[in-house]
């Protein structure tokens, strides 16, 4: 990689899982999970002053909530995620976060916040970045961009069970019905829609294993 780029990236469409990591490249994908999380609890906190708490989708409500965004990736045998002094790295894949994760990062102003952490983050270090407007949007000129896909059904079984195993999963058919909601939502939302970059490689993962997904690209950027 070469680590004075702006980015070398890796654009994934749904919940495939991590990549594996590659020596000194971080992946930093939890970008989005990890607002939706801050601004829960910031509501959380809201709510408990004032008995009040701010929908994810009013924009009104959340953009202040932005502006004093602290966000820190501590890397190294495992990666921690650190906001506003807090370790949110147990929290970021609940169910509840991602569910709402379509709806917040729909608005204007998460979204610029978004692409300020991200493209922050790629100029400093090299990385693999992953997240449903990376390649068109965020990192327009990244050096690798992979769009990786799988039907609908296969990524709801991989997400049931990742979620089933640690012992938080509702049903099968509820985990299929939020990811058509989402895709369906990210694809037609008006700023940064997700779509495939014109020069990014398609990469359908429904009947590939991860080891698979990884020698599949690895091989594409080794050429």
């Amino acid at each position: 990689f070469d680590a004075h780029t702006f980015g070398d990236v890796i654009s994934e469409y749904p919940q495939l899982g991590a990549l594996r990591e590659q020596d000194d490249v971080h992946e930093q994908g939890e970008i989005t999970l990890v607002l939706v999380s801050v601004i829960h609890e910031l509501r959380e906190e809201q709510m408990r002053r004032d008995g009040n708490a701010a929908a994810v989708n009013d924009e009104a409500a959340v953009k202040p909530m932005l502006d004093n965004l602290d966000m820190k990736i501590i890397t190294g045998d495992s990666q921690q995620i650190i906001v506003n002094g807090e370790n949110v790295t147990p929290f970021i894949r609940e169910h509840y976060v991602s569910k709402a994760a379509s709806d917040i990062s729909a608005l204007p102003s998460v979204r610029i916040k978004l692409v300020e952490l991200q493209r922050e983050i790629a100029k400093n270090d090299c990385v693999v970045l992953d997240g449903r407007d990376i390649g068109t949007y965020v990192l327009p000129d990244a050096k690798y961009k992979f769009f990786i896909t799988a039907t609908p059904e296969v990524r709801a079984k991989r997400r049931f069970d990742e979620l089933k195993a640690k012992g938080d999963a509702p049903s099968y058919e509820k985990v299929l019905e939020d990811i058509k909601v989402r895709d369906y939502n990210d694809s037609h939302r008006a700023f940064a829609p997700l779509k495939q970059a014109d020069d990014a490689v398609l990469v359908d993962t429904t009947n590939m294993s991860i080891d698979e997904v990884i020698d599949f690209v690895l091989n594409k950027m080794e050429k």
